[in-house]
């Protein structure tokens, strides 16, 4: 999913009914960008687009985790 770093991807894993979204570089910051995906990161490669992309990655799963995130963590959208 395009927007914060070219090149980098999120995988949606589902397994016993069970479906989880691993989110690369698109939910770097998670402090706000479940509350606020609408706001852009200044590091940002393209910004609009990675609006566009949080929003629809958090319309896509319930369960979710990433890269920049506390050991252990994950959270519910």
């Amino acid at each position: 999913m395009a927007g914060h770093t070219p090149g980098h991807m999120s995988v949606l894993v589902a397994s016993g009914g069970v479906t989880m979204l691993v989110t690369g570089d698109a939910l770097a910051n998670i402090h706000f960008a479940f509350d606020h995906p609408d706001w852009q990161m200044i590091w940002g490669h393209d910004r609009e687009l990675g609006v566009k992309t949080r929003k629809s990655l958090l319309d896509r799963a319930a369960l979710v985790t990433g890269y920049h995130y506390p050991s252990r963590a994950s959270a519910m959208s």
